[in-house]
């Protein structure tokens, strides 16, 4: 079996190149047979039954040959190809395969033909191909190319599953997959994504998870914001760019940076959005912390979870134990307590003494903390004291505490019940779709983990 050097259709006599006449004829009959209608499967079965050859001894037609074939200019004429079509008929054959293509309405500038990190299969681990079909009702969907599995999931690229009703593409929650996928395989020593990680969760299911949990989260900001009319400020777009520039000039140019990010499997643009979400994160938190925005919570709410997690606000001093002298320091303990009882101005007293004992970071502004961060003890003491009070020395047992009573600081609270809500809206959100699936097998994707020097530069962002 000899491999073709030339096109089909041509052969080489004397030296110089001249129509095969076997082979020129059974091209001019593709070419008819495709312009009267004939699709390129059907010539294809057409010329495998009748065994003609396309070099010797190998039949093998399929829709690929025939399309190289029809697409070939050389059939037009070269200085070294003598023609076999003319210009008329090989218009007309590029103007039917236009009018036949399924693909025409796609857009190939569009951010999921930009992803470059393989999709496997869920069922077999194969790779899995997207095409698009305008005549069918949903245009897109990912094909198994093992030909003994041939899953089929149809996946709209605009519709991937929505949250709170915000549509959701692909390319966004498979990027946080790779993401994940990328960081349990940079931690976790042969990695195998079917095994355990806890109970009733295996790896893969916890990257699949989380993914779908940090998508949930951005686009809850993002719903956030717009009630909010929160924008990134002058500042952020700044450090955005600058941030931009930091790249370019690592990698040497903009198309370098542009490889590096299509080495993660994102488009620029899918990649500059989600930096905006990480400023666009702190621009919520601080619109929600503000008195007066859109996002401060009520004040019946505040009150609820001061209540519910027992926060207090007071000046601390504070004395370790040791086990060795620890008389002594009770006695320093309560002589500091006594010192504040007798000040005229508590706050400018406690200052100085937390000074004298080398406390660090310490404001008239007290802290603020609720029951659980503080220990049983400390917390029932602190929360009994009114504003301006001084406590008896509080032994926790592995300290001392002497404390001073505040009125509660809202702020404090204010930031913690932003961590709160966020997380329950994160958990309520609604209108979660997965794409359906055509053929039996789990309903999931599973994206390869992209390599590239971008894992490290981007980190989520944890309520």
């Amino acid at each position: 079996m000899k491999n073709r050097t030339l096109p089909y259709g041509y052969c080489c006599k004397d030296g110089v190149i001249v129509t095969e006449p076997r082979e020129s004829k059974v091209l001019k009959r593709i070419f008819a047979a495709y312009l009267d209608g004939s699709s390129m499967l059907t010539i294809a079965e057409q010329l495998n039954r009748e065994k003609i050859e396309y070099r010797d001894g190998v039949t093998g037609w399929n829709k690929g040959r025939l399309k190289h074939l029809i697409d070939n200019t050389k059939y037009l004429g070269t200085e070294v190809y003598p023609p076999i079509i003319d210009q008329e008929t090989y218009e007309k054959i590029q103007k039917t395969k236009h009018g036949r293509n399924t693909q025409r309405n796609t857009d190939k500038a569009q951010d999921i033909f930009k992803l470059t990190v393989p999709v496997r299969c869920p069922s077999c681990g194969d790779r899995m191909r997207r095409r698009h079909d305008s005549r069918c009702k949903c245009q897109e969907r990912w094909t198994c190319e093992n030909t003994a599995c041939r899953l089929r999931i149809e996946i709209p690229d605009a519709e991937l599953l929505t949250v709170n009703g915000e549509t959701i593409d692909a390319e966004e929650y498979l990027y946080w997959l790779a993401y994940d996928c990328e960081y349990l395989a940079y931690n976790v020593q042969d990695l195998d994504f079917d095994a355990e990680l806890s109970e009733g969760m295996t790896y893969g299911a916890y990257a699949k998870q989380d993914a779908l949990e940090t998508v949930k989260l951005y686009a809850v900001v993002r719903q956030w914001a717009k009630r909010g009319n929160v924008t990134l400020s002058d500042a952020d777009r700044e450090a955005l760019e600058n941030q931009r520039q930091q790249y370019i000039t690592y990698y040497g140019s903009q198309e370098a940076y542009s490889k590096q990010i299509q080495g993660m499997g994102v488009s620029e643009a899918m990649f500059d959005a989600i930096s905006r979400g990480y400023y666009l994160y702190a621009g919520v938190r601080q619109a929600f912390c503000t008195p007066g925005s859109a996002l401060y919570p009520a004040q019946e709410d505040i009150d609820a979870l001061a209540r519910q997690k027992g926060y207090a606000t007071s000046l601390l001093l504070y004395w370790p134990l040791d086990g060795q002298d620890d008389d002594n320091t009770r006695l320093a303990a309560e002589s500091f307590a006594q010192q504040l009882r007798d000040a005229q101005d508590v706050t400018a007293a406690y200052l100085d003494l937390a000074g004298q004992l080398g406390m660090e970071d310490v404001t008239e502004a007290g802290v603020t903390a609720s029951a659980g961060d503080m220990g049983e003890t400390l917390a029932a003491a602190v929360s009994a004291l009114e504003p301006g009070q001084v406590s008896d020395v509080i032994d926790t047992g592995s300290a001392l505490y002497v404390a001073v009573g505040k009125e509660l600081d809202q702020s404090a609270v204010v930031n913690a019940l932003f961590e709160t809500q966020i997380k329950a809206a994160v958990a309520d959100a609604g209108g979660i779709q997965h794409p359906p699936v055509q053929q039996a097998g789990p309903r999931r994707l599973l994206y390869q983990a992209p390599g590239g020097p971008f894992g490290s530069l981007l980190r989520k962002t944890v309520c």
